[in-house]
């Protein structure tokens, strides 16, 4: 499987367990997508552990349906350094499908009160050419995304 992949990093004046918080929190997941697309989570637990699953309400202008649903499945979760997350949907059968983007944040502590913050996304295809799409709009994504508008948080740099 393909994977095509854009990072980007900031600096945010809080220590990395207050940073950590805020993509641990699905329900805070709206707040800091830059996209518009997050709306709101469906299931309101903090993540904890690998393989765990949330769901989060969504709306895209190009969805055949426009609100939709995703299904999210935790990575990797190494408080308070890195959370990784994969996004599928149900398919019609039930059954869980997630070969679709990834999300993960990685931490890097810079001191007692500011980190380091690398979010990296992508989407993991399934093409036996290995050509990847969603790469621009992924990096537009990132772009938006901006910790300013974490709850709590301020960036440095």
């Amino acid at each position: 499987m393909a994977e095509d992949n854009v990072s980007a990093t900031l600096t945010v004046a809080a220590p990395a367990e207050r940073v950590f918080a805020v993509p641990a929190d699905p329900t805070a997941h709206s707040a800091i997508d830059g996209t518009g697309w997050v709306q709101e989570s469906v299931d309101r637990a903090s993540l904890t552990e690998v393989g765990q699953i949330f769901r989060m309400d969504m709306y895209h202008p190009h969805h055949p349906d426009g609100d939709y649903q995703t299904v999210n499945k935790v990575q990797v979760i190494g408080p308070p350094r890195t959370i990784a997350w994969l996004t599928g949907y149900r398919k019609g059968d039930g059954e869980l499908d997630f070969g679709g983007w990834i999300w993960r944040y990685d931490l890097v502590p810079l001191g007692p009160s500011e980190t380091e913050v690398t979010l990296t996304t992508g989407r993991r295809c399934r093409s036996a050419s290995g050509s990847t799409s969603g790469s621009r709009r992924s990096a537009r994504s990132i772009s938006a995304t901006r910790c300013a508008t974490w709850p709590g948080l301020s960036p440095v740099r």
